[in-house]
């Protein structure tokens, strides 16, 4: 008895054992047929596909977009009626090329040459001619498909964005076949190459076969990319075209930064001059293309006056003068430095010495706050950072705010001269904090790494927003910056029917007769900012009248528009 209960206990054990053996090697089959059908699904059918048919990519350039806020892409993205040929299934090649090569003006030997090979696309142009053509000759082989090419005449911030080249040599970008292996060589196609890299088109021309290899025709397919990756930007590409517009007009050179009032986004980044992605081999080489490429929104230059935000905020924040602490302006005679109003303003209260940047009432802020002060403030306003969020932008040496403490040159850096460079996006951002009620914000740029599917790969983090000054300075600040545009050096940059306020500035940027670098930094409408804008016009001569100017039409564009009509009806 005893026995046999030994065995049965033992029986069950082994039972057990080897259900749980089995289990263990079911859920492993199950893993591993999950595994192939979920995660190599995609792969193994497209090798399956790749046995039973050739293909033609319907997409010169397989790789990931990069979007604006309403998904929209930036790069110019546009459809083309193209050739695309399917050599083993063309009846008449010489035939066929002496009918067509006129239409396409090009050489009938050229053209029969080209009807030979793997499969491909053709990159002439196709117009309504050429489409009959190819409907008459019936053959086989030869087809007319709309092919989506990435960069376009129409493409916005294109220094932001960026261009593509093979990544042995970037002169070689322009000639490339499309199709080719191409790399982001510069801006955000370079910073987010992996990310945006992709081999697999969205649609293809395929022409498929039985088991011996023998074709049976070709069709138009869609294939799913879920895995393609997409940078998706705060950029609004409405706000975008208007200040491309507008520069295209007014300013042949510098930048345009505008950033939601509210949360610091980066609206619109326009530099100029500037260049097409899809020709750069036109600007390479030339003796202006290291200036066609450079990113004045994200470049260092002297802020002049605009820096005067920064000063006034820490001398309202520190206590070392009020809106209404007095000075005397004498002008061209004044010291340490002279004002750029020769007969001077005579009894000038700061409020008034804000709206008229007065600079000798500046240059005794910048002392008596001392340098330390001075640095601690441009670099709580974010002047020592030069990458908004999403996009590291590497740093410049030049931009050193120790240098600020160097003998000599605490004055020159109390009215935005001598050592002090700064970009517009970081004028841009210092402006914000003004709006924002003394907080800091860093700019904002990308908003996420997004897969076609829908799933969000990456957000990028953003610096911890952090007070730079009270909130009684900041107002007191606010009211100097509308009396710029109210009666003082800004009044061009005033935005009729809705106000604005904001500061202007001339930086000498050499000698004596280099032209100067003219600046506007502000928000509108008031007193309820909807946009900071920041206007650097290079080789100008006022702050107020270039650079306000332009800042004015911009507002009145963007908030005369439908923007404008949204906010009057909130």
């Amino acid at each position: 008895m005893w026995e046999v209960g030994v065995f049965s206990v033992r029986r069950r054990k082994r039972l057990f054992f080897t259900g749980v053996l089995a289990g263990m090697a079911g859920l492993a089959l199950v893993g591993r047929l999950a595994w192939i059908q979920l995660a190599m699904g995609p792969q193994l059918a497209a090798a399956a596909l790749a046995q039973v048919s050739r293909s033609v990519p319907l997409e010169a350039v397989p790789r990931g977009g990069i979007l604006d806020d309403n998904l929209v892409p930036l790069t110019g993205e546009y459809r083309a009626d193209r050739l695309v040929v399917f050599p083993d299934l063309v009846a008449h090649p010489v035939a066929d090329a002496a009918v067509l090569a006129p239409l396409l003006k090009v050489d009938p030997e050229v053209l029969a040459r080209d009807l030979a090979g793997a499969p491909h696309v053709l990159t002439y142009p196709v117009d309504r001619s050429v489409r009959q053509a190819v409907g008459g000759l019936n053959d086989p082989g030869l087809k007319v498909d709309r092919v989506t090419y990435r960069d376009g005449p129409d493409a916005l911030a294109v220094h932001l964005t960026g261009y593509l080249g093979p990544p042995e040599n970037q002169a070689e970008a322009a000639g490339v076949a499309p199709g080719g292996d191409l790399v982001g060589l510069s801006g955000l196609e370079r910073y987010y190459n992996q990310d945006l890299e992709d081999g697999t088109a969205r649609r293809y021309a395929r022409e498929f076969i039985d088991a011996d290899g023998r074709p049976l025709g070709v069709v138009d397919t869609r294939d799913a990319d879920p895995g393609r990756r997409n940078v998706v930007l705060t950029i609004d590409s409405g706000v975008q075209a208007t200040v491309e517009r507008i520069m295209d007009k007014d300013v042949p050179k510098g930048a345009v930064v505008v950033l939601d009032a509210a949360t610091g986004d980066v609206l619109a980044m326009a530099s100029r001059p500037t260049f097409q992605p899809d020709r750069v081999g036109d600007y390479l080489g030339s003796p202006a293309a290291g200036n066609v490429f450079v990113n004045r929104a994200l470049a260092l230059y002297p802020p002049g006056s605009v820096f005067k935000i920064a000063v006034a905020a820490a001398a309202l924040n520190e206590g070392v003068a009020t809106p209404h602490t007095l000075f005397f302006d004498r002008g061209a005679r004044a010291t340490p430095v002279p004002d750029w109003y020769k007969p001077g303003f005579g009894l000038i209260d700061f409020n008034h010495a804000f709206a008229e940047s007065v600079n000798p009432f500046f240059a005794k802020l910048g002392l008596e706050l001392g340098a330390g002060r001075l640095i601690g403030y441009a670099e709580r306003f974010g002047l020592a950072d030069q990458s908004p969020a999403g996009y590291r932008v590497p740093a410049d040496a030049r931009q050193n705010w120790s240098l600020v403490a160097a003998p000599d040159n605490l004055v020159n850096s109390s009215i935005g001269q001598g050592p002090v460079l700064v970009s517009p996006l970081q004028v841009a951002a210092m402006t914000e904090a003004v709006v924002n009620k003394g907080v800091y914000v860093q700019p904002r740029l990308v908003k996420a790494v997004v897969r076609d599917d829908g799933r969000v790969v990456e957000t990028p983090a953003r610096v911890p927003a952090s007070r730079v000054i009270g909130l009684p300075a900041d107002r007191e600040l606010l009211a100097m910056m509308r009396l710029v545009t109210t009666s003082g050096t800004g009044r061009d940059a005033d935005v009729p029917g809705w106000g604005s306020a904001g500061k202007t500035g001339t930086a000498q940027t050499g000698t004596e007769g280099t032209p100067d670098d003219a600046w506007f930094a502000g928000f509108a409408p008031w007193p309820n900012a909807r946009y900071v804008a920041v206007v650097l016009v290079q080789g100008g001569t006022d702050g107020g009248v270039d650079a306000g100017s332009v800042f004015r039409l911009l507002m009145e564009s963007l908030l005369n528009g439908k923007e404008g009509a949204k906010l009057l009806t909130q």
